[in-house]
Parts: structure tokens; sequence; C-alpha cells
């Protein structure tokens, strides 16, 4: 028993270092905060604050993920986006509160399901990938879904090139979104 025992926690060890170089590969400053949710099947969420620069990415298990949107009650829509706004805002800023990380996730995946962007990408196999970004002027979020490996996070240049994209048709196309001025 203590053998098994052993080779769990060298397989843990293992599994966590392989996930820490393959984020760092990846541009990302891994942290990994619940190594018992490391697994293959994942939903990637990356926020982008559009006045700070700052991004940051999270991956949930997808059926935790899919168990969290299906269990949490409908809320308001622009409750939720302002919730996360002003979430991202302060982690943004850099004024954290206990267990932030945990909190903006949980945020996110509430806001997240109640959007377009959820609904389009989670019909047939579903894109793994949601971006978030926080226009500050404006204070609202926009949501948009990338598809890759649900085993991987993008790289960090891929996902600011995809942010760089959408931000250049929101420019065209709303350009208060991004000076805050209607």
């Amino acid at each position: 028993m203590q053998i098994a025992s052993m080779q769990t926690e060298a397989f843990k060890a293992a599994r966590i270092s392989t996930a820490t170089i393959v984020n760092a590969a990846g541009g990302w400053c891994p942290r990994i905060k619940n190594e018992e949710l490391m697994v293959p099947n994942s939903i990637f969420i990356y926020v982008f604050d559009q006045l700070t620069t700052w991004c940051w990415m999270c991956s949930i298990p997808k059926s935790s993920f899919l168990e969290a949107a299906r269990l949490l009650a409908p809320c308001d829509p622009a409750h939720a986006a302002g919730g996360v706004s002003a979430f991202v805002e302060r982690a943004a800023k850099g004024i954290e509160v206990a267990n932030w990380e945990e909190h903006l996730a949980q945020l996110l995946v509430a806001y997240l399901q109640g959007t377009d962007t959820y609904s389009a990408a989670m019909q047939g196999s579903g894109a793994p990938h949601f971006v978030v970004i926080r226009y500050g002027a404006a204070s609202m979020v926009r949501p948009f879904a990338v598809n890759g490996s649900d085993r991987f996070p993008l790289s960090v240049d891929k996902v600011l090139g995809a942010v760089e994209s959408v931000m250049k048709l929101d420019r065209a196309k709303h350009p208060d979104w991004l000076t805050g001025k209607r």
C-alpha cells in the first residue's frame, strides 16, 4: 500500500511539473492552486484588462465548468458583467482579496453561461477557450471564444493576438467601448 501511495505522489509531482513546464513554455507564469483539478479535458478562461494590459488565465475541468453553469441560477446579464468588470479592475490593479483567483473564476463562469458566446461555443464539441476583455473606460466586459486543445492553454502570444484582433473590430464598430464616451 505504501508503494502505491508513493507512486501516486510521484505521479502527482510529475503532472504538476509537466503542467508548469507547458504553461511556462506558453508564456504563462504558472501557479497551480489545486492539482486535483488538473485534468486533460478542461475549459480555459483568459481575462485581458484593456486599461492596464493585465492578462490572467485559469483552467477548470470541463465537467466542473458545465456542472457549475447548470447549477447557477440565471442572473441579470448586466449584473454579472458588472461584477466581472469590478473584480477584474481590482485584480488588475493588484488589489487582491483572499482566494481572489477562485472568486474570479466563479464569477467568470456565472457571467459566461449567460452570454450568446457561451451558447454558440457550447453547441457541438464546444470551444474550450473563452476570452473576456474588460474595456476599462466603459467598465464593460466583452467575451469571445477561441478553439484550441482542451489539454493545454493557448500561448500568451496567441491570446494577445486574438485580443488585438477583437479589439480592432470593436474599435471600428464600438469606439465608445474603448473610450468610455457615448
